[in-house]
């Protein structure tokens, strides 16, 4: 199973780990994927120095491979990196590439129905759908651009809306389907 990850990210290092099954999230919406399943770096710390060195300094990382479980409790550390667990996408991945596509965040029942959920990690997991079990690079690559041009104009769901009044000029607050409209208008 380590192999597929070699095969995606050329960097990684090989894992204790040899037949878990892979989870993927990505961090930023530049599409730098971590995935999830042994921290694929020459070294190998433990899991606690992991989600350390995850908070200390996000940027170091290209590939992080852990067991399901930890990779679950890494994937919602991460969220926060990025501001909101509905900015992060999510693919559980087997050997051939077949996936699981989902937000990190999983369906936020809580507020379903209400128009505030943020579609940004559930848009760039179908991202990484057609990047990583399609091959469709460039068709995930208008997907990302899109979703960065949409945030670089500067519209939020309420889950990214800055806190402090002068910042929130600057920006305009939206929806769950005008989210998803704004960026399809821009694929």
């Amino acid at each position: 199973m380590v192999n597929i990850a070699v095969s995606f990210f050329k960097s990684v290092a090989i894992s204790k780990f040899s037949s878990i099954r892979f989870e993927i999230f990505s961090i930023s919406v530049t599409s730098t994927c971590v995935l999830s399943a042994a921290l694929l770096t020459p070294f190998a710390p433990s899991s606690m120095a992991c989600a350390m060195q995850l908070v200390k300094d996000p940027k170091q990382f290209d590939v992080i491979l852990t067991e399901n479980m930890f990779g679950d409790i890494l994937s919602d550390e991460a969220s926060m990196v990025t501001g909101s667990i509905g900015m992060l996408s999510s693919a559980s991945l087997n050997d051939t590439k077949f996936g699981l596509y989902e937000p990190s965040g999983g369906s936020a029942p809580d507020i379903a129905g209400k128009g505030i959920a943020n579609p940004i990690a559930t848009i760039l997991s179908a991202a990484m759908m057609l990047r990583y079990t399609f091959d469709l690079d460039k068709e995930a690559d208008a997907i990302e651009a899109a979703v960065k041009q949409v945030l670089k104009d500067g519209y939020r769901t309420i889950d990214i809306m800055p806190q402090e009044e002068d910042k929130k000029k600057n920006v305009t607050q939206v929806g769950t389907a005008q989210m998803g409209d704004l960026i399809c208008e821009r694929i």
